[in-house]
């Protein structure tokens, strides 16, 4: 769940204590404290002053060292493989792993101290005074633990099921036959510790013991719930009267830590039904019954499944309960029936059943709440704008980096524009300007051929007109430093797959994807490639262009998610009127081009009113991460024909 382990300002154990992340308050597992977070942080910022050693650390401090060292050792090893190779790492890691054991079976051994030995508790924010009058300082002083003076008297005064006198046999069936459990094993009683108290008028009472953890049977409980017989009447009583500590859960004593799975009831009777029917499934009654009570909620954190058996009117409570303790782990029984009924009817042998079939998981996979992505949440927000700049920055076309902030991984990038006006001439210095510093590049032209891209390519990246005669020389130089460019830029051959269906096409880029790491596919474009895979089907119509379009941008929108490349394709616009601004619905084909896209670029040619000439422009009609667009002539396109380069101005600035 979301609740953070800490360190408990009463007992001084370290990561027994809870906060709750709906209250604010801390709850400690250990010794039962229960206190708001502010008086817990004046109380732990006394205990760190107190703990400061000669070095100037505390002991948790000191104790994260060896982590810290092996986390740079380890980072040091990644980047320099002549100092540290696996068996470097397996070494660090056993050590670091020893360690981590060793501090798990201490802190376990103070917990099972605090719990089940003496009835004190171990503060550190005292001194104690030495045999010798003399004040001096310790890391412990033990105070003892207030125990109720009620709860004693009653337990010192009960006896175990199995050693009532016989006099006293007959109330005591009697009284269990009123509740039900007259069918319960003098055996699972005694695992529970259920005692027999006979009061000073002869009134016969059960008593159900409630505990915070493994303890061993002869430890006064944390608390009692008393079922008393007054003539033909039941009573009932808890103890402590007015306790702010959690006194734990009835069943709780017998949890170890290799069980992962517990049924939780809201009744003592329903919990040992169940234990008896299923033969010692660990299952916990919770103090307050149904009532929701979050200083449950820490008890119950290390357990991988918790199975709710709430009598049916009470299945909202249940779902509330699942609520705080992630639902995803929790598994919910809507049998009309309660355990004990089904036991008192002699059908105990349908408990074990309902328990494995019956029980329904809350959330099931596919389905997360803000507890399963806390964390996830917690990042994006901490990283937002490292991710939103994304694995590259634009260095020819810096005004994109103010409005898309950055190329990002995992995106399907839309880019459109009527015939003529430039697409492909700007997507290759779109890809060059990238796949130069280092993203791995894999350009799919499926209307132009790969020599007039590479063409292009080369003579933007030299920034030069290399195609006149007196620049040829300088050719084979260029092409050199085009080889050694820090990202690979690989061309699929269309020609390859002139014959294939889409499917087949896909599946190629997918596999090649995977092979080589890429980290940006470019289609150009939709149409051509749509249309290359149908031109061997006669029988095909536009409804089929329609269906294979929105086909294939299903697959590259999935493999943009799946593999973390981004994508860009190129799409043809619907024909519209010359001087009619293009918008998202005038993409060709269907509207899951634009659903489906992260960004969405055109461009936009217009005739200035004043010089005549013609003007490039580019909209960003749709922008999911940043949300700025740009629909109107504010990006112009200085297009230099000599060099096939395009210069972007920010006519806003």
């Amino acid at each position: 769940t979301s609740w953070v382990r800490t360190r408990c300002s009463c007992c001084g154990v370290t990561e027994v204590a809870m906060i709750s992340p709906t209250s604010a308050r801390v709850h400690c597992t250990a010794c039962g404290n229960t206190e708001g977070f502010a008086v817990y942080e004046k109380k732990v910022r006394i205990l760190k002053k107190e703990e400061k050693k000669d070095d100037g650390r505390t002991q948790e401090e000191e104790s994260k060292t060896v982590e810290e060292t092996v986390s740079t050792m380890d980072g040091a090893a990644l980047e320099d493989m002549d100092l540290y190779d696996s068996v470097s790492y397996l070494d660090l890691y056993d050590s670091q792993e020893k360690q981590q054991r060793r501090r798990r079976e201490e802190r376990a051994e103070k917990i099972r101290r605090i719990m089940d030995g003496a009835e004190t508790i171990s503060p550190r924010d005292a001194l104690l005074d030495t045999v010798d009058g003399t004040a001096g300082r310790t890391t412990e002083r033990m105070l003892p633990l207030q125990i109720d003076s009620h709860i004693k008297h009653l337990w010192d005064n009960s006896v175990l099921i199995s050693e009532v006198d016989r006099d006293e046999k007959v109330e005591l069936l009697e009284l269990q036959m009123m509740l039900g459990i007259d069918n319960i094993s003098a055996d699972t009683l005694a695992r529970f510790n259920v005692r027999m108290h006979m009061s000073s008028y002869d009134h016969p009472s059960l008593i159900y013991p409630r505990y915070r953890g493994p303890v061993s049977r002869g430890r006064v409980p944390h608390g009692l719930k008393v079922i008393r017989r007054i003539k033909d009447k039941l009573e009932k009583e808890n103890y402590p009267l007015d306790e702010p500590r959690f006194t734990g859960m009835f069943g709780l004593h017998m949890a170890t830590m290799a069980d992962r799975k517990v049924v939780v009831t809201t009744n003592e009777r329903d919990a040992l039904a169940i234990y008896e029917a299923t033969s010692g499934m660990l299952t916990v009654s919770l103090p307050k019954g149904e009532l929701v009570d979050e200083q449950v909620i820490p008890y119950l954190e290390d357990f991988d499944t918790i199975i709710l058996w709430f009598p049916h009117r009470h299945l909202e409570y249940a779902r509330d309960y699942a609520t705080m303790l992630n639902a995803s782990r929790c598994f919910l029984i809507k049998n009309q029936d309660r355990p004990i009924e089904l036991l008192r009817q002699n059908r105990g042998r349908e408990i074990p059943l309902i328990i494995t079939q019956e029980a329904i998981q809350i959330r099931s996979r596919g389905f997360r709440s803000m507890i399963d992505v806390r964390e996830d949440i917690k990042q994006e927000i901490i990283n937002s704008k490292p991710r939103m700049q994304g694995m590259a920055q634009w260095k020819r076309f810096d005004a994109l980096n103010r409005y898309l902030m950055g190329f990002r991984s995992g995106e399907l990038t839309v880019l459109t524009g009527a015939t003529g006006v430039g697409k492909t001439t700007f997507l290759c210095e779109y890809a060059l300007d990238l796949f130069s510093q280092g993203v791995r590049t894999l350009f799919c032209s499926f209307e132009m051929s790969d020599e007039h891209i590479l063409r292009w390519m080369l003579v933007q990246f030299a920034g030069m007109p290399l195609h006149r005669v007196e620049n040829h020389p300088l050719v084979e130089q260029w092409l050199d430093r085009f080889e050694r460019t820090k990202g690979t830029l690989t061309m699929m051959k269309k020609h390859e797959f002139r014959d294939k269906t889409i499917k087949q096409i896909f599946e190629a880029i997918k596999a090649h994807v995977i092979a080589n790491g890429t980290q940006h596919v470019i289609i150009d474009n939709l149409q051509f490639l749509v249309g290359m895979s149908m031109v061997n089907d006669d029988g095909a119509g536009s409804n089929d262009r329609f269906h294979a379009q929105d086909r294939l941008v299903g697959m590259l929108r999935r493999l943009a998610t799946d593999y973390g490349v981004h994508v860009t394709l190129v799409v043809h616009p619907r024909k519209t009127e010359t001087d009619t601004d293009l918008d998202v619905q005038h993409f060709g084909g269907t509207a899951r081009v634009t659903q489906e896209a992260d960004n969405v670029l055109a461009i936009q040619k217009r005739r200035d009113e004043v010089t005549r000439r013609l003007r490039k422009f580019l909209y960003i009609l749709k922008n999911r991460y940043t949300g700025r667009i740009m629909d109107h002539d504010a990006l112009e396109m200085i297009y230099q024909p000599a060099t096939y380069s395009h210069t972007l101005v920010d006519l806003t600035k």
